[in-house]
């Protein structure tokens, strides 16, 4: 058994002491002893130091985490414009529309341009007005309601189908028919007769149809109609629309 050691200092008097030199007589003199317990042929051993138990992590107040959700006004995401067909455009009509459109033929309401600053802004020229709010009328039936209507307003439109076009001409007549009185965005094809538009494929050309540019440059009717007697290969750029007939 190894007992710890016990290291403490005591002090006491001794009152009579024979020597003169070191203390004056009658006069107590105080001596401090050190004394030490060690047993012999043992190695003197500390006590283990008391091993200290992890304290619990403190206590957190946890404060209840409150969502503030705000209502979010849904916006329907407008309708993606394709390079072709029918596409709706909702719009709220508070003024002018800033825009001109082709009402010469009754079933076809064309765009001729879009203004700057326009609720049209997405509309292009050639594309052609079929309806508004579900209704379908005539070209200048349907310009008075667009141009008499507030508020809010549904409109379908067409884009048409864009080709291009090489007309061999060989020396030989382009074979279109057209009406040069009718000053129409772009030169509209009545039908084919003899030529070299008779010779292209079967479908190449349809009734209503409208060349738009000859060798990429555009015009009015007349200057179409030069330009394309003149060329002896021309590129046509030809639009062609879906064929709706009025109910």
């Amino acid at each position: 058994e190894i007992r710890p050691v016990s290291t403490h200092f005591k002090t006491f008097s001794i009152e009579q002491m024979s020597c003169a030199c070191c203390v004056a007589e009658d006069q107590p003199e105080t001596i401090t002893v050190f004394s030490g317990v060690k047993e012999v042929g043992k190695e003197r051993t500390d006590p283990a130091p008391a091993e200290e138990l992890p304290r619990p992590p403190p206590t957190e107040e946890v404060t209840p985490f409150i969502e503030n959700v705000e209502a979010v006004e849904t916006k329907e995401e407008p309708e993606e414009i394709k390079a072709s067909g029918e596409y709706t455009l909702k719009i709220k009509k508070e003024g002018k529309l800033y825009c001109s459109l082709e009402t010469l033929i009754p079933e076809y309401c064309v765009v001729r341009r879009v203004d700057a600053g326009s609720p049209l802004e997405k509309v292009m020229p050639m594309d052609r007005l079929v309806s508004i709010n579900g209704k379908r009328q005539e070209a200048a039936s349907m310009v008075k309601m667009l141009s008499e209507s507030t508020g809010e307003l549904e409109l379908v439109f067409e884009r048409p189908v864009i080709k291009e076009i090489t007309l061999a001409k060989k020396g030989k007549k382009a074979g279109f028919r057209v009406d040069t009185a009718l000053d129409t965005c772009g030169l509209m094809i009545k039908g084919v007769q003899d030529g070299a538009a008779a010779e292209m494929p079967a479908g190449t050309f349809q009734p209503q149809d409208r060349i738009m540019a000859v060798d990429g440059v555009e015009g009015k009717t007349a200057d179409l109609l030069k330009m394309l007697g003149n060329a002896d290969a021309p590129v046509l750029k030809v639009c062609t629309y879906a064929q709706m007939p009025l109910k």
